[in-house]
């Protein structure tokens, strides 16, 4: 039986951060509940090479904006 390989994921946990980086072309997954407060979900994404330096960006960008 020939399957296909599980892609390397990450678990982004604040809903902006997951639009803005779907925005920017990285592939979500799914979600699933968050695991220390189910009222909340996690965004899962395909792990790549530019997946760590987006996010950085994206926190950093947030941060200048909010002071």
């Amino acid at each position: 039986m020939n399957r296909k390989p599980i892609p390397e994921t990450q678990i982004v946990y604040k809903k902006d951060y997951a639009v803005s980086m779907i925005a920017i072309g990285h592939k979500l997954i799914g979600t699933m509940p968050n695991p220390t407060n189910d009222k909340y979900i996690c965004w899962i994404f395909e792990d790549d090479d530019t997946f760590y330096a987006d996010l950085h960006e994206i926190i950093e960008r947030g941060r200048r904006i909010n002071g």
